[in-house]
């Protein structure tokens, strides 16, 4: 298994990697990694479990490594559990092209732009719990039900 996660909402992309590895894997720096540390990560087996979990990060800053990982990453798909976690990922360059197109799933984890009047939002459903929480949360169930509660359209539910 291999996954590319990028985007700018950390706490997010920490999140599922906990939630996929666990609490025991192995960090690799990838800015500074050279590439039979990468192809360890990938080939090397772990003494407990078996299966190594590996998180490499900033990969990609590490060009030449980038552009032989992309050329190998076909015979690691069903090797180790890898997720490589990049600060930003550009799909129109052709080595993250033919990354995709191995079939490597790429996620992005973009934070939420929570604009004035989305504030305003929040703010009239925590008045609304200090005097009636049971009807905060009514309408906080009903916004999550029909539209992202965040970027809320209507105003008044």
């Amino acid at each position: 298994m291999i996954k590319i996660f990028y985007g700018d909402d950390r706490v997010k992309i920490s999140e599922e990697v906990r939630r996929i590895f666990g609490a025991e894997y192995e960090v690799i720096e990838g800015e500074k990694a050279e590439f039979s540390e990468i192809l360890d990560a990938f080939l090397g087996i772990s003494l407990i479990s078996g299966e190594r979990k590996v998180l490499i990060k900033d990969l990609s800053k590490n060009t030449a490594v980038w552009e032989k990982f992309c050329e190998k990453v076909g015979d690691f798909l069903d090797k180790n559990a890898v997720i490589v976690w990049e600060e930003k990922f550009d799909k129109r360059l052709k080595v993250n092209k033919d990354l995709i197109a191995t079939g490597v799933e790429v996620r992005e984890f973009k934070m939420i732009d929570v604009g004035a009047a989305d504030a305003k939002l929040v703010f009239e459903i925590l008045d609304m719990a200090m005097v009636n929480g049971k009807r905060a949360v009514e309408i906080l169930e009903k916004i999550e039900k029909n539209q992202d509660p965040f970027r809320s359209e209507e105003r008044r539910v």
